[in-house]
């Protein structure tokens, strides 16, 4: 049997070497560049159904929509029974775990 870094290696071997954790603070620096902190822990608490931004109308209500798509289309795909246990890992603030429990599902969010 294989190993899992053997695995990982194979899947991996054309992909230009990337720092990970370097891409994950540039990429949460650049938020905190255009928001404050108070917005960003308002997004993130709100989310999906975060406001309606006036510099960006459009933007923010097609990124709303994408969120309850891919959320609706989650459930339709995996046609779970009432009472399915689910683990949403990388969960965040837990809107999906939150959700999923209001529909029936036993869930537990992990971050």
């Amino acid at each position: 049997m294989r190993l899992k870094s053997e695995i990982l290696a194979e899947l991996n071997g054309e992909l230009p070497p990337y720092d990970w954790a370097e891409g994950s603070k540039v990429y949460l620096d650049g938020f905190f560049k255009k928001y404050t902190r108070h917005q960003m822990e308002d997004f993130v608490g709100t989310k999906p159904l975060s406001a309606i931004t006036p510099e960006d109308p459009a933007g923010s209500i097609a990124e709303i929509v994408g969120y309850l798509e891919n959320f609706s289309n989650a459930v339709k795909f995996l046609q779970l029974p009432r009472g399915a246990r689910i683990l949403d890992v990388a969960c965040g603030p837990g809107w999906v775990s939150h959700w999923l429990t209001r529909l029936g599902y036993e869930t537990e969010g992990w971050d």
